[in-house]
């Protein structure tokens, strides 16, 4: 028996706020900036101001579009090919968090500008930690030339991980880079076939799609690449300050994205992502990890699965600024309530500092703390077998079960979950160690992750045409 899904909203309060997206966009509508995508709309049937370049999405398109998007999507291994693993298979596979311009170098104790060997570290930490499923270039190195920050995360990736590629779009021109790259590395010229990156593109809210975002969108809907359409509002800023008005804002603005997907390409698989902010109007800073954002990452979950399409939502999200007791009472809260919602996608493994900063041992501990919540949400498992009243007979009184044939039988199949670094040891044993904190523990994990995975290099050609590639993007961009 699983732990129960959580739930904030009622079938009712689905509909509701479902019907109040639609007018939404119907009455209002959103700006789009982009020629190529006004031309789209207008033939698929919206009503397009060219001059205001204002669209109004008709209830019936939006919800002809809901109905193309498929109900699962297959990610491939960089290399081989092989399935990595399937969105909307009713398992939660994870993503490292990433865009962080921060590294919280464990040898200061301080945040410094984050490096590409910083993040090449990282990459190679996510290749080895089981619970990653994806990897999204985990931090922007700061010295490479600022134009060329994703791409070079993106190479980052690519060279040390066969893991499926996680990329934010910025513009067309990166865009169809990092395309270029992935099918250098995968030797899939249509990546439709084996897609081995999924893209994520956003809205600029309020209701603004601005062309350096939906120009990539279609140019990668086009392409077969699966898309995440992620809305990020700012309560009380660029969304309404009350949780059911964020909600429909939110809604409204990754329907629209949506909607524009399918036309683009009917059928198009296209994941339904959200990432709400709460702003602390006291300190005009952002919160991610505060109860609000909780409940609107559970109610937006619940959304998607209304409307049957894979979804993400943003898991550990920690506000503190190191690796500290608020640091873990807060994954722990947003990781464990995202992962009861059976959330298909779960992002943001290794950042804290409201994302601005990554960290090595922060990766380490997330990986801990998603395996403790994963079992939590696997529940009990209750049979003939497992409640074990023929070893508790043979046993019986004053007796003890450490040699019983069935105490082996399940010392490895995961009915007790097993640290890495969570501290289980007596007192005496702990004080001969010197007492290590959970972050040495972490930062141990690391450099021994570091010392012994190996992942096997690219190829000479691949490596070349890849070099080639980013070099000739920082040529142009200059």
């Amino acid at each position: 028996m699983r732990l129960s899904k959580l739930k904030v909203l009622s079938d009712d309060e689905l509909n509701q706020i479902h019907e109040a997206s639609l007018k939404i966009l119907s009455e209002t509508g959103m700006i789009v900036s982009s020629q190529r995508a006004l031309k789209l709309l207008d033939e698929a049937g919206a009503q397009v101001n060219f001059q205001k370049q204002l669209v109004r999405f008709p209830k019936r398109l939006v919800e002809d579009s809901l109905k193309s998007v498929p109900k699962k999507i297959t990610l491939y291994r960089t290399r081989s090919k092989e399935i990595a693993f399937v969105l909307g298979d009713g398992k939660t596979h994870t993503v490292t968090d990433g865009d962080e311009v921060f590294l919280l170098d464990s040898e200061t104790g301080k945040r410094r500008e984050i490096t590409k060997s910083d993040v090449v570290q990282l990459v190679r930490i996510a290749d080895a930690l089981p619970s990653i499923d994806m990897i999204l270039p985990p931090g922007q190195p700061q010295d490479v030339p600022s134009k060329a920050t994703a791409l070079h995360g993106v190479d980052a990736v690519l060279s040390n991980s066969e893991k499926p590629l996680f990329f934010s779009g910025e513009d067309l021109s990166l865009t169809k880079t990092v395309i270029e790259m992935a099918r250098v590395v995968s030797e899939e010229t249509d990546l439709s076939k084996h897609p081995v990156m999924m893209c994520e593109f956003s809205p600029t809210s309020p209701l603004n799609w601005q062309e350096n975002a939906i120009d990539p969108l279609i140019e990668t809907v086009k392409s077969g690449i699966p898309c995440s359409i992620l809305a990020m509002p700012l309560s009380g800023v660029s969304a309404p300050f009350t949780l059911a008005g964020q909600l429909v804002l939110t809604n409204a603005e990754v329907l629209s994205g949506i909607v524009i997907s399918q036309i683009a390409r009917n059928s198009a698989p296209i994941e339904y992502a959200q990432c709400h902010s709460n702003f602390d109007m006291r300190k005009s800073t952002m919160a991610f990890a505060s109860p609000e954002d909780v409940l609107l990452r559970i109610a937006g979950t619940q959304l998607a699965k209304f409307y049957e399409i894979p979804c993400r939502s943003s898991g550990f999200n920690t506000d503190s600024l190191y690796i500290d007791v608020q640091n873990g009472w807060e994954n722990m809260l947003t990781g464990l309530c995202t992962l009861l919602t059976d959330i298909d996608l779960f992002l943001g493994l290794g950042a804290l500092n409201t994302c601005l900063t990554i960290s090595k041992e922060q990766l380490i501990i997330d990986n801990e703390i998603f395996e403790i919540v994963s079992r939590l949400k696997e529940g009990l498992s209750v049979s003939d077998e497992t409640i074990a009243t023929k070893v508790i007979e043979k046993v019986g009184p004053k007796g003890n079960y450490l040699c019983e044939e069935h105490t082996l039988r399940y010392l490895r199949t995961g009915e007790h979950w097993e640290p890495v670094i969570s501290n289980h040891e007596s007192y005496d044993t702990w004080a001969k160690k010197e007492f290590p904190s959970i972050e040495k523990r972490a930062s141990e994990r690391a450099e021994e992750i570091l010392r012994t995975h190996i992942v096997e290099p690219l190829d000479q050609y691949k490596q070349k045409e890849k070099n080639h590639i980013v070099k000739r993007f920082e040529a142009e961009i200059k």
